[in-house]
């Protein structure tokens, strides 16, 4: 497994990303109604600040090298 390297990230589109995890995370909160989040293999932490928009504060990510 190679890490990340600055060109992967240069070329993924944050907004688009964030994009996606506007319209699924809702969705999942009202499915599962969590208190606490974990992304493992989160990047950047995209989907993570989108669960703080909508209120969770206990939000962890993992992400190799």
């Amino acid at each position: 497994m190679k890490p990340y390297t600055e060109d992967f990230y240069a070329t993924r589109s944050k907004n688009n990303i964030r994009s996606s995890a506007r319209v699924i995370v809702p969705l999942l909160l009202e499915l599962v109604q969590p208190r606490s989040v974990i992304d493992v293999g989160c990047g950047t932490g995209e989907w993570l600040s989108v669960f703080e928009e909508h209120g969770i504060e206990d939000v962890w990510g993992v992400d190799g090298g």
